[in-house]
């Protein structure tokens, strides 16, 4: 059984650029009052026993999880500015690219609205060999509740994340560390962390 607002990892990987070489890229199912809300693809640096969720990452709604599927499964250079899914003032796209930084799958937040129309930093760059072993790991996932707690990863660590700003003094770096007992006591406070970073 799961629990309300519960942050699911079942597939970690380590990506190739350097920018990533301290940490996993990991892949998770979250959850609201025990229904799957959607997938969740983040890059987590992993310094000594932290744990740290960054913006360099998506959120893929359960509704838009069959579309992304579908993109997935697509030819890699045929993926040209694809919407994955859509947010109130911003989309998610797919975006196949050949350029400076070689040859690879960029996903990323567009943004359109009155202050400022283009692309965010919010999103990952990944390199041609790590987005077919990223795509191969999440089209075998199987999204049924009891498969993904069966496939559960359990983190182990301090999960670090920014506590609440007051006035104009710095947000407080919280930790917490994670139950490695298998139980689904600190899932919530992982899914919260990130919800921070997303902005969506």
């Amino acid at each position: 059984m799961t629990h309300s607002n519960d942050f699911i990892v079942v597939e970690q990987m380590p990506l190739s650029q350097k920018r990533y070489q301290n940490g996993l890229l990991y892949i998770s199912v979250p959850f609201n009052n025990n229904e799957i809300i959607g997938l969740d693809v983040r890059y987590f640096v992993h310094d000594n026993s932290d744990i740290i969720p960054t913006r360099s990452g998506f959120r893929i709604p359960v509704s838009s999880l069959h579309a992304f599927k579908k993109i997935l499964k697509k030819k890699i250079e045929s993926i040209d500015s694809t919407v994955c899914t859509y947010f109130s003032d911003r989309q998610l796209k797919a975006c196949y690219r050949s350029d400076d930084y070689g040859e690879g799958v960029d996903i990323r937040y567009y943004k359109v609205s009155d202050e400022y129309t283009g692309w965010e930093r919010r999103g990952l760059r990944f390199q041609v060999d790590d987005f077919k072993e990223f795509r191969e790991r999440v089209l075998k996932i199987d999204f049924s509740i009891n498969a993904i707690m069966a496939s559960r990863i359990i983190l182990k660590g301090n999960v670090v994340r920014k506590g609440p700003t007051k006035g104009k003094t710095s947000p407080k770096t919280l930790k917490k560390n994670v139950n490695n007992k298998g139980t689904n006591i600190l899932d919530e406070y992982v899914n919260e962390a990130i919800k921070e970073l997303m902005d969506v």
